[in-house]
This record gives structure tokens, sequence and C-alpha cells, in this order.
């Protein structure tokens, strides 16, 4: 058995006191969640993009969805009513459910960003959730996933993709708890970026997850549930989009889904699978990727990051 990694320490924060309920009122099953059976971490690149199907059922997806939904203007396809703001912008007015539980309420604004410098065109209706204990439900159902709690005799017999998944991501301390929800509608779109890494605050669960303790991190891989599917027919277009550079490794698996662009690039296509989480790495190690073109339907995703401790 080869001798255990020693695994980075991170900055703690020995007065943190974890908060026990939730921000927001999740629906019930997505705080009931747990790691499904018969998960596989499938690499499409090596060290670069994983996806991982099964992680939500379609029912905490189904009520994932419409329950954001119900923050978003009947007029735009939602069911709350809306407000105006003092600057005349449409928010939504949230549920009076939320309100009478003196839970906090989200908040969807839609982002139309021409491109400029640095910065890709962008349209999509989005909200942030920032939440320590939805964050933990999500880290508590990837983990598993992820770094499974083998036996020695199990360890022997992992084969080389588990292996190298879990020196990958054994030193992950957590998620981003900055929570973000997207939907794309026909005609929204994200055009080609880089995700950069960002310096944040996280419960650190790797020692005793009943007690998490506070730490500093860096992000270091994006997260994305897409919570509707092409595969349901709920929306067509949407894939999210990778551009390999020259040389980079292309696995057997993802073969199928590799095409080449007008100018000769290579292009990798992730369809948009309901219930799917897909992990690429960010930051000075990010492929250039963009979100393809919604043509119909909508294309809703929750998304949060990996966090590891800082170098």
């Amino acid at each position: 058995m080869a001798k255990p990694k020693k695994t980075k320490k991170p900055v703690i924060d020995a007065s943190y006191e974890p908060p026990q309920a939730c921000v927001y009122d999740w629906p019930l099953s997505f705080q009931q969640a747990t790691t499904r059976p018969y998960q596989t971490v499938m690499p499409l690149i090596e060290d670069q993009i994983y996806t991982l199907d099964r992680f939500f059922s379609p029912k905490v997806c189904d009520d994932l969805v419409r329950w954001f939904s119900s923050y978003i203007p009947s007029e735009d396809g939602g069911t709350a009513p809306s407000s105006t703001s003092s600057k005349g912008k449409k928010k939504s007015a949230g549920t009076a459910t939320d309100a009478a539980a003196g839970k906090s309420q989200l908040e969807f604004s839609t982002t139309e960003m021409p491109p400029r410098k640095d910065y890709a065109a962008r349209v999509n209706d989005r909200a942030m959730a920032v939440d320590r204990v939805a964050t933990r439900i999500l880290w508590s159902i990837l983990k598993p996933a992820l770094l499974p709690e083998n036996g020695e005799e199990e360890e022997e017999e992992e084969d080389e993709d588990g292996r190298q998944i879990r020196d990958i991501f054994q030193d992950c301390i957590g998620l981003n708890e900055n929570l973000r929800v997207y939907r794309y509608r026909a005609g929204h779109y994200f055009g080609q970026h880089y995700d950069e890494a960002v310096h944040v605050s996280v419960e650190d669960l790797t020692t005793d997850p009943a007690k998490p303790r506070l730490a500093r991190g860096v992000t270091r891989w994006t997260m994305l549930v897409y919570l509707t599917g092409s595969d349901y027919g709920e929306l067509s277009g949407g894939a999210t989009r990778f551009y390999p550079e020259i040389g980079v490794p292309i696995g057997a698996r993802s073969q199928g889904r590799l095409r080449q662009s007008s100018d000769g690039s290579k292009v990798l296509d992730v369809e948009v699978e309901k219930g799917t989480v897909l992990l690429h790495k960010h930051g000075e190690d990010c492929l250039l990727h963009e979100g393809a073109l919604v043509t119909s339907g909508n294309k809703w995703i929750l998304r949060s990051d990996l966090v590891f401790p800082t170098k």
C-alpha cells in the first residue's frame, strides 16, 4: 500500500460557531438528499474535466427548479409577483412562505453583458444564495463520490482513474458558500471565457463534519449541477463547450463528444443532462469554454466551486 500523502493544513478560525439551519427555505428533498448509489466520476480530459451523473434525482432537480421559479416574475416564466426597485428594474417579490418563516429570499436579475475587453458576452437570469448549511449538504453528497472511504483491500483494487481522482481532490476542504443559480432561456448564452480563482472563507469539513471550522482557501474547480436536461426534452442547445489546447490529451471516453470547429480547432461539448455535475478546472489552468446558445426551453444550473488550502 502506498504511503499516504500528507495534506496541506488550511488556516483555521478556532472561534467559529457553525450555523445549524439553512439561510434559505430550500426544498425538503434537497435538504434530505444523500449520495446516490452507482455514481461514477467520468474523466473527459484528465485533470481538467470530469462529470458525475445521477448527482441529484429528477425529483430534487424538479423541486429546486420549481422553488427557484417562484422568485421570478410570472411574465418572465416564473410564478412570483414582481415589484419594482427604485431604479425601475423588475425584481421578484419572493414567496410568502419564506417571509413568514423568517428565511432570506432569492433575488433574480437578468444579466445582459455585451462583449468588452477582458469580459465575455453573456445573457442569463441569475441569483446568489450565500448559505453554509446548504453548501454543507452539497459537499456531503459530492465528497463520497470523489473520495470514497475504501478499506485497504478496496484501495489496492482501485483503478487508475479512481487513484487519479483521489490524488486531485484529496486536499479539497469544501465548497464555496456563495451558491449561484443560473437560468438560460431561449436566446441566452455565455460567450468564450475563463473562470477565475477567488480566495474565500469556507467551512473546513475535512476533520469533523459535525463540527466544521472556518478556514481560508482558494477556489480551483468549477462545479455546475444541471437541473434540467436535453435528455428529458426540457431544452435544446446550451452545451458547455470547451476548446482544448493543442497537445492536451483527450480521453477515449471523450472521443464521441469531440469535433472540429470551422477554424480547425478542437471542440468538446458537454451536453446538459439532468442531475449531472460538471467539474472543470479553473484559474490559471482553466480551458477556454462557453455556454452555447439555448435554442428552446430553459437551462437551469446550480453552481459552486471546490475550495483548496492556499499555498
